[in-house]
């Protein structure tokens, strides 16, 4: 599970944060969002297992709890963010909404592994939650981002970290989303409501690398975060690719009411790819241990 790798944003963010009203306001919401997103995560593994095995009733119910603990950790996270009134509670409110983008972050595969599973409204619901959940995660990037751009320099590295985690490993939900459209399970309309989530999901890489690439280039943003950040620019470009690679070798068998859609983003994520390749930010400059002073003679001051 990647939320797990967002979490350390929460204790740089707290070392930044003043003992003061605003700042445990803060954290109320931060747990709160915490205790609701692995309640959500729970729920959500359980509907899977249930309906894998035929209980479509409890499945259902499983289904439905996770989507409200969902509901109640976004509603954490925005009472953590609205009582933020400095950098430093800005800081730490960013790892409810880091702890919420890793849930929807994991629960885009779940979802789309589930939806041939489902039947009629459910799997409308399910359709549904999927779209949520891939937009209300590539939001969260810009948001994170940006924070990280003005934090006290003790929440920066874990800032930069969830951004890492966010914008990188795809290729499984692209390949659920894929295995999805081209089921026969899964209605017209609720394939086209899924394509409708591939095209954020793919194109949300763009703007993870522009985030990269604008963190990388901040004088703000610690040097020992940054040759990670490279890394991720380098993954993102990589996967990008390879994300298209993957839609492309399931179009063929997708109906003609999103194939062409589903085509168009499988092309404009090539292009994608090679202008993010090009435009590739300079690697950060290894620093050099400083050395011993020296006599003139060239031996070192013991």
């Amino acid at each position: 599970m990647r939320k797990s790798s967002l979490m350390c944003v929460a204790a740089a963010a707290a070392l930044a944060v003043p003992a003061a009203a605003s700042a445990a306001d803060v954290q109320t919401g931060v747990d709160a969002a915490t205790s609701h997103t692995a309640k959500a995560d729970s729920a959500l593994t359980h509907a899977l297992t249930l309906f894998k095995g035929g209980d479509v009733t409890r499945g259902t119910a499983a289904f439905t709890a996770s989507r409200k603990e969902m509901g109640l950790a976004r509603s954490a996270a925005a009472q953590a963010r609205h009582a933020a009134r400095t950098a430093a509670d800005r800081a730490l409110a960013a790892d409810a909404q880091a702890d919420v983008a890793g849930q929807q972050d994991t629960n885009i595969v779940k979802l789309a592994t589930l939806l041939p599973r489902t039947h009629g409204t459910v799997q409308n619901q399910v359709a549904q939650a999927a779209l949520a959940d891939t937009k209300g995660r590539d939001k969260a990037l810009a948001v994170l981002a940006a924070v990280a751009l003005t934090a006290p320099a003790q929440a920066q590295s874990g800032l930069a970290h969830a951004v890492q985690a966010l914008s990188t490993d795809r290729s499984s939900e692209i390949t659920a989303d894929a295995k999805a459209l081209v089921s026969d399970a899964v209605t017209p309309s609720n394939k086209q409501t899924l394509a409708a989530a591939v095209k954020p999901d793919v194109s949300g890489q763009t703007t993870a690398a522009d985030k990269l690439k604008e963190l990388l280039g901040a004088a703000s943003t610690p040097d020992a975060a940054k040759p990670g950040l490279a890394k991720a620019y380098d993954a993102v470009t990589t996967e990008h690719g390879t994300l298209a690679d993957i839609l492309s070798r399931f179009s063929d068998r997708m109906p003609a009411s999103v194939r062409s859609f589903v085509t168009s983003i499988v092309t404009n994520a090539r292009t994608d790819a090679r202008t993010m390749h090009n435009d590739r930010p300079a690697p950060p400059t290894a620093t050099t241990p400083p050395t011993a002073p020296s006599h003139p003679t060239g031996k070192p001051v013991s």
